[in-house]
Parts: structure tokens; sequence; C-alpha cells
């Protein structure tokens, strides 16, 4: 199937939410379905932003604190939002409720 993308192509906003789960840590969690829809629409010429909440740092100081990290991005025409399980999906409802109220 061939996608014909115009030269304004549509910002696509690609989430990762952040996880509910207190016992759950980091042991190669990756969103690899999300980057797989990222890599799949940027070759067809859509402009990607990809959020991924659970690799958010801070800006340090000496004793761990510092303001967080901050970037603006351009008003995206699509928002997707992923959930690597279905029992995390108070981080996923709290991400929708967050980005209506954004966007």
């Amino acid at each position: 199937m061939m996608f014909h993308v115009k030269h304004s192509s549509p910002h696509i906003l690609l989430i990762n939410p952040w996880i509910t789960d207190f016992a759950t840590y980091n042991l190669w969690i990756k969103p690899l379905g999300l980057l797989y829809v990222a890599s799949f629409l940027r070759a067809r010429g859509f402009r990607i932003t990809l959020l991924d909440c659970l690799k958010l740092r801070t800006k340090r100081k000496m004793y761990g604190d510092g303001k967080f990290h901050k970037t603006t991005i351009e008003k995206p025409d699509v928002i997707a939002i992923t959930s690597g399980m279905t029992y995390r999906y108070p981080g996923v409802i709290k991400l929708v409720e967050i980005t209506k109220t954004i966007f």
C-alpha cells in the first residue's frame, strides 16, 4: 500500500505513558510497537514527535533537585497513546485527560 503525503504533512504525537504500578522497574522496557509505528509513519512523510514518559529526565543539581525538562512542540493533528500492558490503564486514562486539556 502506498501513501502520498503532501509537503505540509500532518504532525503526529505518539505518547508512551508513565506506569502507575510501583513494582515495575526498567528491565528493557521500551515502547517497541510505538517505535515501529513511528518508523512506518515517518517513512511515509509524516512529522513525528515521540514522547516517552518513562524516559523523562530532570535537569539535576548537586542534590538531585532541579527543573523538569521542558520542550515545546507544534500542535499535532493526531495524538496516539499506547500501553504495554492492559493493567496499566490508570496512567493511560490520566494521560488522555491531560492531553485533552492541553490540546
